[in-house]
């Protein structure tokens, strides 16, 4: 009955309403720890981690509380509810215990380390698995109702990955990765030179890829070779943890880190979607010790395979490798709107004219705001804009003379590209900006 389903609506609403507020809590303590928005590689955070290891103002108590509370909070979800209110428990049991024992916190011992760090891993475990199953639970459903609702491509490949980026298991594994390393350290686990992390190799996303074995500074167009070449696996020696593993090339099927990466990183994220393997090292000597390894297999075909017990690395099988090239990897990771309209001359347009065609999705929700609240009874204003049309830049070039000359430079970035050369790409790229700013 209609009363029935308004009362599960205002529940759906107080759902909703808790879980911004719990992600708003985290995030101050994470603010108030001294843990920035910018980490997304996992980059050490000494200043928290030192806290920690002084136990400064019983700083384990109140991060083991917080983490404790996030635990509990996603079994209100009733996603493992027992498994999170063990670990909660176990958290805050480690830090009475330590507090009752005279001080020096829950790493005053080399035990009592081994402990904190033993149900700190079993957290960060959770944490993961709530990543896995959320984008497993998703599957292809953004990407199919995208095409059904005309929503570009690209913004319903990042649903996923926005959705795991605005809950609570994700403010969590911010929190989860310094206590981490602060709690190895004081177990004599951590090498202040060596590994950086509790474990130099560690599964991101699990599965098997196969290619020949390359080197890169980093993912983006061209860093892995061109696609003509077949499938790569990629040892990558840093990532800031916003990038998408098709940034480098349909072909890479696989991806070795040389540092440490969260599992609710969008790269993460993105490699579990596209089904690419991807592993990470402990940073510093761990990260050299592993290219030391890597680089023995430099240009030869290998096979990438990541489970959850580890990460092994060795010679591909003949099957493999003849399964591995009847694949045409040379297509765009790219898709392009073919249904963009351009604008002949430069000029701003009232906003209630804006459609996604000629100004891009941004601008047309703005434009439909616009409309509705033109329309009698409407209930609300808007206010009023303009937007520049696809193809103004252009036509500015045209009108200077230089139209030609801009065809030109972009027909030698596209051609770049798909050879895969780094430098060119970037030569290319440098060139047209030149170009425009030029005019």
């Amino acid at each position: 009955d209609e009363p029935a389903v308004q009362r599960q609506q205002a529940y759906r609403l107080v759902e909703i309403s808790l879980e911004e507020l719990a992600f708003v809590l985290l995030t101050r303590a994470l603010f108030c720890a001294g843990v920035s928005m910018g980490e997304e590689g996992g980059e050490e955070n000494t200043a928290f981690e030192e806290v920690l290891l002084q136990n400064a103002e019983g700083a384990w108590t109140s991060s083991c509380a917080a983490a404790a509370q996030a635990l509990r909070h996603i079994a209100l979800s009733t996603w493992r509810p027992m498994e999170c209110h063990a670990v909660a428990r176990e958290l805050e049991a480690w830090c009475e215990a330590a507090n009752g024992g005279g001080g020096g916190g829950p790493t005053a011992t080399v035990e009592d380390a081994l402990r904190m760090r033993a149900s700190l891993e079993r957290a960060q475990r959770l944490v993961c698995a709530h990543t896995v199953a959320l984008t497993e639970g998703y599957g292809s459903l953004p990407g199919v109702l995208g095409v059904s609702f005309n929503v570009p491509a690209a913004t319903s490949a990042g649903f996923v990955d926005s959705t795991v980026r605005a809950g609570v298991p994700y403010q969590l594994s911010r929190l989860l990765t310094p206590m981490l390393r602060a709690v190895s350290r004081a177990g004599r686990a951590y090498d202040p030179g060596g590994s950086g992390s509790p474990a130099a190799k560690r599964s991101i996303v699990v599965g098997r890829g196969v290619g020949r074995l390359v080197e890169c500074a980093c993912l983006e167009p061209g860093a892995a070779g061109p696609a003509s070449d077949g499938p790569v696996v990629a040892f990558v020696w840093r990532a800031a943890g916003d990038e998408e593993v098709t940034a480098a090339g349909r072909h890479v099927k696989g991806v070795i880190l040389a540092q440490e990466l969260r599992a609710t990183t969008r790269l993460a994220v993105r490699a579990a979607q596209e089904q690419v393997p991807l592993a990470a090292t402990g940073g510093g000597d761990g990260a050299t010790k592993a290219a030391r390894a890597v680089r023995e297999f430099l240009g030869e075909w290998v096979a990438l395979n990541v489970t959850p017990e580890g990460v092994q690395l060795g010679p591909a099988t003949r099957d493999e490798i003849a399964d591995a090239q009847r694949i045409d990897y040379g297509g765009s990771a790219f898709t392009r709107n073919a249904r963009v309209r351009l604008a002949d001359r430069l000029e701003c347009r009232p906003l209630r004219e804006a459609t996604a065609e000629w100004a891009g999705a941004k601008a047309a929700a703005c434009g439909d705001l616009t409309r509705i609240a033109e329309r009698p009874g409407s209930g609300f204003k808007a206010p009023g804009g303009v937007f520049i049309p696809f193809g103004s830049m252009e036509a500015c070039l045209r009108d200077a003379g230089r139209g030609e000359e801009l065809v030109r430079m972009v027909a030698t970035v596209d051609t770049v590209v798909r050879l895969g050369d780094s430098l060119a790409i970037d030569a290319a790229c440098q060139a047209v900006r030149a170009l425009i700013t030029s005019t």
